[in-house]
C-alpha cells in the first residue's frame, strides 16, 4: 500500500507541474490530418490530391461547412514534405516550397484562421524529415519562433532521422522553445513511438515535463483492419500502465482515425470510434474530408462518443480481461467528470 501511496503522490506532482508549464489542450485535440491518403505527394499535375495550399484549403472548407467544426474537429493537420530542399540562405528559417505552397505558409494559416480551424504543421527532430526535407535539429529556438510567426497553433514533432540520444535532448529543446515563442502552440511528440522498450520502461514524466501535449506510442496506423485492431490490442495490453501518465494537457495518441478513408467496414469504424473515445485519444480523422460517405461521417459526428472522448476529467480508459482471459471479449471503461462510468464492449 505504501508503494501504491507514492506513486499516486509522484504522479500528482507531476501533474502540478505540467500545469504550471503547459495549460493548452485540456481535452484529446480534435482535428484532420493530411498522412494516411496523401502521405508525400508532391505531384500537382492534379492540384486537389498534392501536398499544396491547395489541398489544405479544400480540406479546411469542408471541416469548416459540414458540421466538423461544430462537433470540435477544429485542427488542419499538415504532415511532412510541404518544405523546400534548403533553408532560406539569408535567415536560416524553414519555409514552405514555393511551387506548391506560393502564397507562403502565413498566408495559409490565415485562411484557415479565419474560417475559426486552427493551423497544424509539421516537422522533425532530425537533420532531415521522414521524407528528406529539412529538420528541426540543432535549430528549435528558430524553429518554434517562426511556426508562432506563421500563427501555427499545433506542431506534430517527428524523429526519422535522429538517434535516441539526440531525441531525448532535442525533444526537450523544441519544448523549451514552443514554451518562449510567445505562442500558445500544442507539442505532439513522436519520441516515444522510437523507442525500443516496452511501455512499462518508457519516461513519461520526461515527456510531460519536456511540455508534450501529446505523444505517439507506437507504429503508425495503416489503412486496413488488422492495423487497427492491432493497436487497440497493443494499447489493451498496456492500458493500467499508460492510463496514470494520461490527463489534461498530456494524452497518449494511438495514431488518426481512419474512419471515412474507405478501408475498413463501417462496423470496423465504430469499433474504432468507441475506443479511441474510451482511451481519450487525439480525434485526428485521416482521411479525405471531399469523399467521407454519409454513413462514415454520421460515426465521425457522433456526439455521445465525442462526449466521452471530450470528457473534462480527462481520465483513460482501461480495458478489463474477463476470467478467462478471452481477449476475443473486451470490456473498457472510464470514469467521467459527473460520476458517470463510460462503457465500451469490444
Amino acid at each position: 500500500m505504501i508503494g501504491f501511496f507514492f506513486v499516486v503522490i509522484i504522479i500528482a506532482f507531476l501533474n502540478s507541474l505540467s500545469n504550471a508549464r503547459n495549460t493548452i489542450a485540456q481535452t484529446p485535440p480534435m482535428g484532420w490530418m493530411s498522412w494516411e491518403l496523401f502521405r508525400c505527394n508532391i505531384d500537382c499535375s492534379d492540384k486537389t490530391k498534392c501536398i499544396s495550399e491547395w489541398m489544405y484549403k479544400d480540406q479546411a472548407d469542408v471541416l469548416h461547412a459540414e458540421g466538423y467544426k461544430e462537433a470540435g474537429y477544429l485542427g488542419v493537420h499538415m504532415d511532412d514534405c510541404w518544405e523546400a530542399n534548403t533553408r532560406d540562405p539569408n535567415t536560416n528559417e524553414l519555409y514552405a516550397n514555393t511551387t506548391r505552397f506560393p502564397s507562403g505558409l502565413a498566408e495559409l494559416g490565415k485562411y484557415i484562421h479565419n474560417k475559426g480551424l486552427k493551423f497544424g504543421l509539421y516537422t522533425d527532430e532530425g537533420a532531415y524529415t521522414c521524407g528528406g526535407y529539412q529538420g528541426s535539429q540543432h535549430n528549435e529556438e528558430l524553429d518554434a519562433q517562426t511556426f508562432a510567426k506563421w500563427g501555427v497553433d499545433y506542431i506534430k514533432v517527428d524523429g526519422c532521422t535522429s538517434n535516441l540520444t539526440y531525441l531525448k535532448e532535442g525533444y526537450k529543446k523544441m519544448g523549451q522553445a514552443l514554451e518562449l515563442s510567445g505562442r500558445d502552440i500544442e507539442y505532439s511528440c513522436s519520441y516515444p513511438a522510437y523507442m525500443t522498450t516496452t511501455e512499462d520502461k518508457k519516461p513519461f514524466y520526461e515527456f510531460i515535463m519536456d511540455g508534450c501535449n501529446e505523444w505517439r506510442n507506437w507504429w503508425d496506423i495503416e489503412c486496413k483492419w488488422d492495423s487497427l485492431s492491432s493497436i487497440i490490442d497493443y494499447f489493451g495490453n498496456a492500458s493500467h500502465i499508460l492510463a496514470p501518465f494520461a490527463g489534461p494537457g498530456h494524452w497518449h495518441d494511438p495514431d488518426m482515425l481512419i474512419i471515412g478513408g474507405n478501408c475498413i467496414t463501417n462496423i470496423e469504424e465504430e469499433t474504432q470510434m468507441a475506443i479511441w473515445s474510451i482511451m481519450a485519444a487525439p480525434l485526428i480523422m485521416g482521411n479525405d474530408l471531399r469523399k467521407v460517405t454519409t454513413d462514415s461521417k454520421e460515426i465521425l459526428l457522433n456526439k455521445a462518443a465525442i462526449a466521452v472522448n471530450q470528457d473534462p476529467l480527462g481520465q483513460m480508459g482501461v480495458r478489463i480481461v474477463n476470467k478467462d482471459n478471452n481477449y476475443d471479449t473486451q470490456i473498457w471503461y472510464r470514469n467521467l467528470f459527473n460520476g458517470d462510468i463510460a462503457v465500451a464492449f469490444y
